[in-house]
């Protein structure tokens, strides 16, 4: 196949997350308007992030571990605002952009590693239809945009040499949206550079340099940011690794559960995966995480026969690395699929390496693809009508609305699953006073309503 048609593929499937990626996110309008949405779902700080994208006089203190989101971010989101976008449409268009560019970097590492078209088309929609993208994807978060760039680096791996300017680069953007993706640009840089091992301390200490000087820009940009590398507020929330990390990781991120639903000390409902049983979102899930399972440990297999290749020693060290880091946080792996998900896919193409894989492993993976999307559509919907029901209405009368805000109008809500109907995106830009009086004239958290 010629490098234009690769493109083109690529580019289909672009396209495809950044559609479905605008389409799922659409839920998330009503609730990132109060602060206490925060840690509501699955532990994420959605609200925060977002009050990050969309402005700059919020407290971005998470520049300390990850120094250029907000930069990135935040701007991004200005320049979409400035040619007509409302702030909640233009932060939709970044994470369906962010979602672009991961999943054509995803197609063309899959066929990097060998794998003919139709296998890294199928490998790659298995993506699409992971909980990862889905629940992940969908939502402002930092995380996605990690595991962009942690997809970038492993690009910088696959290269034959690169340079000693791209290894650089690549370090700058492992740690640039989170700080302890460095771990894949250090395995890239040191196989390329094994044995020249001044050369490694030296790009090490120029990634570093830019790093603190990013750092140094975000506090100038944005006076609450933290300072680059300071992790001492994180280290409070690191534990041993618990019972339910490892099902999360390998399981949760591409099927998802039925989540565990709990009422916290404060009155609100809170979602999280941790203690859910595997596969128990819908009745096809547990046949698609076997299949998943099943493509997961042949794609290990194949991983480890091409150890040889920089692209799988580095990805197998990075994933494994992964696994180990997120098993100490508090918080739980699934908070980071969006880091390891795609890993995970990478890692599974590799089944296809093996003896007879297309008369096992081809069906199996057009099987998964299927059911997946059928368990994470059910779940999703599932989650959608819960959190309508039980946490919008607490938020409308306990939240603290953030000075900036927005609506979504005529937003198709049938079964929970939203359509393509996100037809008006209306932002309204007030006052916490004004937000105040209409509750005192008991007509909820601002004085219109969206059209359900």
């Amino acid at each position: 196949m010629s490098r234009g048609q690769d493109r083109l593929t690529a580019a289909l499937l672009a396209l495809l997350a950044a559609g479905l990626v605008m389409v799922l996110s659409g839920w998330q309008a009503e609730y990132v308007a109060f602060r206490e949405f925060d840690n509501l779902y699955f532990h994420a700080d959605i609200a925060l992030v977002y009050a990050n994208m969309t402005d700059f006089t919020s407290n971005h203190y998470r520049t300390g571990m990850h120094p250029g989101f907000s930069l990135l971010a935040a701007y991004t989101v200005r320049g979409l605002e400035s040619v007509g976008l409302s702030p909640f449409a233009a932060v939709q268009a970044t994470l369906a952009v962010n979602a672009a560019a991961q999943t054509a970097i995803l197609y063309i590492l899959i066929r990097r590693a060998s794998l003919a078209l139709i296998p890294a088309v199928r490998f790659t929609l298995l993506f699409l239809s992971s909980a990862t993208l889905f629940f992940w994807h969908s939502v402002a978060e930092t995380f996605a945009f990690g595991g962009t760039t942690l997809l970038i680096v492993l690009l910088i791996a696959s290269a034959k040499a690169p340079g000693t300017g791209l290894l650089i680069f690549g370090n700058v953007v492992a740690m640039s949206m989170t700080m302890t993706n460095w771990m894949a640009a250090f395995y890239t840089t040191v196989w390329h550079r094994w044995g020249r091992w001044k050369s490694v301390f030296g790009i090490f200490v120029a990634a570093g340099v830019l790093i603190v000087l990013i750092g140094i820009l975000s506090k100038l940009v944005f006076p609450s940011a933290g300072v680059a590398g300071d992790f001492r507020r994180y280290l409070a929330w690191v534990r041993l690794p618990q019972s339910g990390d490892w099902p999360a990781f390998f399981g949760h991120s591409m099927v998802m559960p039925a989540p565990d639903y709990h009422i916290t000390a404060n009155g609100s409902l809170a979602a999280m995966v941790e203690p859910s049983t595997l596969a128990s979102g819908s009745v096809v899930g547990p046949v698609a995480l076997g299949l998943w399972f099943l493509l997961l440990v042949a794609g290990a297999v194949g991983l480890w026969r091409a150890r040889r290749q920089a692209l799988a020693t580095v990805l197998g060290l990075t994933a494994l690395s992964q696994l180990g880091l997120h098993s100490f946080f508090s918080d739980g792996p699934f908070l980071f699929a969006a880091h390891f998900g795609p890993l995970l896919v990478l890692v599974a193409a590799h089944a296809m390496l093996l003896p007879r894989a297309g008369k096992i492993i081809l069906p199996a993976l057009a099987v998964c693809v299927l059911l997946t999307a059928v368990n994470n559509i059910t779940v999703y919907q599932a989650l959608d009508a819960r959190l309508t029901a039980e946490l919008l209405p607490w938020l409308q009368a306990n939240g603290t609305p953030h000075e900036r805000f927005c609506v979504v109008s005529d937003v198709d809500r049938a079964g929970g699953f939203r359509t393509a109907a996100h037809r008006a995106h209306k932002v309204v830009i007030g006052d916490i006073s004004d937000i105040r009086r209409s509750k005192r004239r008991g007509v909820g958290p601002w004085p219109w309503h969206r059209h359900l």
